[in-house]
């Protein structure tokens, strides 16, 4: 179970190479026809796995939009007005009652205008270095992401093994904490640092000369 949004993310990008095409053509070909899928989907009768798969899908497509927007440059603060509206109607949304679809878009505006507006924020944020950290932890966040369930479920198994029962303490929860975060970093140096992009492997510049510099 929770797992899903790995067994998704596997269809997605089983999905990129033909998306990616469309994508070719233009911005509104390849953005626009992943939306027109997922609204298809409400209309075919329903697959076990893979309607909710193609129903999830603009969640994608809203991170694939982000990363193409935020890396070419852009107007901080006209982008901010947007972003705060966007959340704040996602936000509103999810108080509602809404279909299947709908709820998907709140958490689609609502997740964008936030990670918009962390990117809308002033030169000296991300020059700090609780910005740094979380900065380095997102660079090692999938690492983290793929081994820390089955880390969990393992200090969980050898818990319930020694004491009979979930366990419940405190104590276990804050150590196994930190130790899997320790083995996850550990995988991100042994396997994954050797495949990133070479600006996530070097020193990472000044935010508004990175931009610039993207954008032109």
């Amino acid at each position: 179970g929770p797992l899903w949004s790995l067994a998704y993310e596997i269809v997605y990008y089983l999905l990129y190479p033909a998306w990616l095409y469309l994508r070719c053509l233009g911005f509104m070909t390849g953005y626009g026809t992943g939306l027109i899928l997922s609204v298809l989907i409400l209309w075919i009768p329903q697959v076990q796995f893979l309607s909710p798969v193609l129903l999830c899908y603009p969640v994608w497509l809203a991170g694939a939009a982000l990363a193409e927007i935020l890396s070419r440059g852009f107007h901080a603060g006209f982008v901010s007005v947007l972003a705060g509206l966007a959340a704040l109607a996602g936000f509103a949304g999810l108080q509602l009652s809404l279909p299947p679809f709908a709820t998907i878009m709140t958490y689609v505006f609502l997740g964008s205008g936030l990670v918009c507006l962390f990117a809308c924020l002033p030169e000296r944020f991300a020059a700090s270095r609780w910005h740094r950290l979380g900065e380095e932890l997102g660079i090692r966040g999938y690492s983290i992401y793929i081994l820390h369930f089955p880390l969990v479920v393992l200090i969980s198994a050898c818990a319930i093994d020694r004491w009979g029962g979930r366990p419940l303490s405190g104590w276990l929860a804050t150590g196994g904490a930190l130790l899997v975060l320790g083995l996850c970093l550990l995988g991100f140096q042994i396997c994954e640092r050797h495949f990133l992009h070479a600006r996530l492997r070097s020193p990472a510049p000044n935010i508004k000369k990175r931009v610039k510099s993207v954008g032109s």
